[in-house]
């Protein structure tokens, strides 16, 4: 009886807590003209510059100046994932990429293990002019889009990414770099 209920019901390798599932476009290095990144209205949040002890973390919150204080992202540093070029403590810049939902994060610094980014775009979304011409809705650009890192000025890289919640994109920022939402034209 043992044997039967084991065989059934046996062990299953679980995904991590909060690993990242395939978007749609994940995968190679792609045009960056064979990608539509989504576009941000609105104002835009302020250029960030943090310092904080490498071995504690630090968590991000980039928002929108007021009247609306929306968050635009989350980064999160986990405990150990700088590596301090000197000393105990680490400085990041995080510029919001201007007319885009993207940021470049920037440090004289290492990255040790991966950090987490999260956009959230509730507010002041527009699927880019021409998108609609192959998703119907701004809802199917929305399922189609995921994370890209900018590999150079031409080519663009999806990353593994998940919603945590409606409105928002997850995703492991494994170094410097430009970071954006898009979807695959």
């Amino acid at each position: 009886m043992l044997l039967a209920v084991a065989a059934c019901g046996g062990a299953r390798a679980a995904r991590p807590i909060g690993a990242p599932l395939p978007t749609v476009g994940s995968g190679g290095p792609q045009a960056l003209s064979s990608v539509w990144p989504l576009d941000r209205l609105g104002p835009s949040p302020m250029d960030t510059t943090v310092r904080f002890m490498a071995l504690v973390g630090r968590t991000v919150v980039l928002r929108r100046p007021r009247p609306d204080l929306s968050i635009f992202a989350i980064v999160t540093f986990p405990p150990g994932s700088m590596r301090a070029r000197q000393g105990d403590s680490v400085t990041v810049q995080i510029q919001p990429t201007p007319g885009r939902y993207g940021f470049t994060l920037t440090s004289s610094d290492s990255m040790a293990t991966a950090a987490v980014g999260t956009f959230s775009y509730a507010v002041h979304f527009a699927a880019p002019e021409g998108a609609l011409a192959r998703y119907p809705t701004a809802t199917r650009f929305e399922a189609a889009m995921g994370a890209a890192v900018l590999v150079d000025s031409a080519t663009a890289r999806f990353l593994p990414s998940d919603r945590p919640a409606g409105d928002m994109l997850r995703f492991a920022i494994l170094g410097p770099g430009t970071y954006l939402l898009a979807a695959p034209r």
